[in-house]
């Protein structure tokens, strides 16, 4: 008798997006989206808005990494752990805007003080551009793998 094997090989592509990679990406769009109605208001420096956007600063940790499973979105957890140190570090330079102006973010004119807000003013506010740059590129690598990827 004549013996025939047959070998069948079924190839399968990735696994469906899990439940904890849909709400990390949930979570990475939601607190970006915030973060930008948030931080780039125009209008008065106060200490109450400067508390504000430290505050959300301080979230990107709490909100995208604490606990957070990005699963196969993790080149896309790596950007955004780069920003949330940067938002770490404009939450301490907030604090220290805040530290040497009144409530209404006042110092005076050619004070030491002066030089203390505006340093640390600037220093928070290109630390939360640089980071919204890395939220924006952690968007577009997660947007890429999910692409790659079936959504279940």
């Amino acid at each position: 008798t004549e013996a025939t094997t047959e070998e069948t090989t079924t190839e399968t592509g990735p696994e469906p997006i899990t439940a904890a990679e849909k709400r990390w990406v949930r979570a990475l769009n939601r607190y970006h989206n915030r973060f930008t109605r948030i931080a780039f208001q125009s209008g008065q420096v106060t200490h109450a808005s400067m508390r504000r956007e430290a505050g959300l600063a301080r979230d990107c940790r709490k909100t995208l990494l604490r606990g957070a499973q990005p699963g196969r979105f993790e080149p896309a957890a790596k950007i955004v752990e780069r920003a949330c140190k940067r938002l770490d570090k404009a939450a301490a330079l907030l604090d220290q805007a805040i530290a040497v102006s009144d409530p209404g973010g006042a110092v005076l004119a050619g004070s030491e003080e002066e030089e203390i807000f505006n340093r640390s003013f600037n220093g928070a506010a290109e630390a939360m551009g640089n980071a919204d740059f890395d939220l924006q590129r952690a968007l577009n690598q997660a947007n890429s793998i999910e692409a790659d990827l079936p959504n279940g």
